[in-house]
């Protein structure tokens, strides 16, 4: 996928960027800012177009029986477009070295992953409900690794 490409090379340009920035005893927020804009920009575009054609896409691409999956795509494409803009910033608390931070919110994604999957299931909900509160945990517990990073790049 060419986003999970943008969403490598932004990893590894933050992660040079963060170091740097530790090492120079520095304020990184305005690359973080930068970075957050055009991760954002990019998986916005994604997702808009996901959420537009994925269904038709899928069905005209592999048949009618995978329109379901665009289906799918539709419900998730939120949480990808968080996930863009969130993994390269994941590991700024780990370079700043706020591991007691990272763990809290490591915690806090085993919690949301394990209600939104079982808790549905549990009332007997349809896949597409649990794919919805799965989407819609993953993309807060995302949204916690942004200001996570946000937070490191300031104290650094």
């Amino acid at each position: 996928l060419p986003t999970a490409l943008f969403g490598r090379v932004a990893a590894s340009f933050f992660q040079q960027y963060l170091g740097n920035s530790l090492k120079k005893k520095h304020d990184a927020t305005k690359g973080i800012l930068g970075i957050t804009f055009l991760l954002g920009s990019i998986g916005g575009i994604t997702m808009i177009v996901t959420i537009i054609f994925a269904p038709d896409f899928f069905s005209l691409t592999f048949g009618t029986s995978w329109r379901s999956a665009g289906e799918a795509a539709q419900i998730l494409a939120p949480m990808y477009c968080m996930q863009l803009v969130a993994a390269p910033l994941s590991q700024a608390q780990i370079i700043a070295h706020r591991m007691s931070g990272q763990i809290k919110v490591e915690i806090i994604r085993l919690l949301i992953v394990c209600l939104s999957i079982f808790v549905p299931n549990y009332f007997e909900y349809s896949p597409y409900y649990v794919l919805g509160t799965y989407s819609i945990g993953m993309t807060l517990v995302y949204a916690l690794y942004v200001l996570a990073a946000f937070r490191s790049a300031r104290t650094l």
